[in-house]
């Protein structure tokens, strides 16, 4: 026979055990949701192509936005768009993830693009090959 303290003793002490696993969990979600797009995960800025205009309309329809015009530089997370900028200074991004560096990194590389002689101060070469692998 159980002794009822016994019985009240254990049930506290897997209640304290439970609240723990829960706030280890929120921690983690919250690390992950906190955490900037790239810090973990390779981040690859390149120019919008026609291949990715489903991507774009998609990002768009997730930000309820439209696509930007003109030239469009656009970050790449594991493949995926993840924010684009126009020519314009118009910005779409995956709401569901922290990108305000990415928009505020795509804008200063379409000006620096768009900055120099007939429009290019440097070459999409260079756009191209920033990339962030993280391990």
């Amino acid at each position: 026979m159980n002794h009822p303290e016994l019985g009240r003793a254990l049930a506290a002490d897997r209640i304290v055990d439970l609240q723990r696993a829960a706030e280890r969990g929120r921690r983690g979600r919250r690390a992950r949701r906190l955490a900037p797009a790239g810090l973990d995960e390779g981040v690859v800025i390149r120019e919008a192509m026609p291949v990715d205009h489903a991507g774009l309309v998609a990002l768009g329809v997730l930000d309820e936005s439209t696509v930007p015009t003109g030239r469009i530089l656009l970050a790449l997370v594991k493949g995926q768009p993840v924010a684009a900028v126009g020519s314009d200074g118009d910005a779409i991004a995956d709401p569901f993830r922290p990108t305000e560096a990415l928009v505020a990194e795509l804008r200063r590389r379409i000006r620096e693009l768009d900055d120099g002689p007939r429009g290019g101060g440097r070459s999409l070469a260079w756009a191209w090959s920033w990339a962030t692998p993280r391990s």
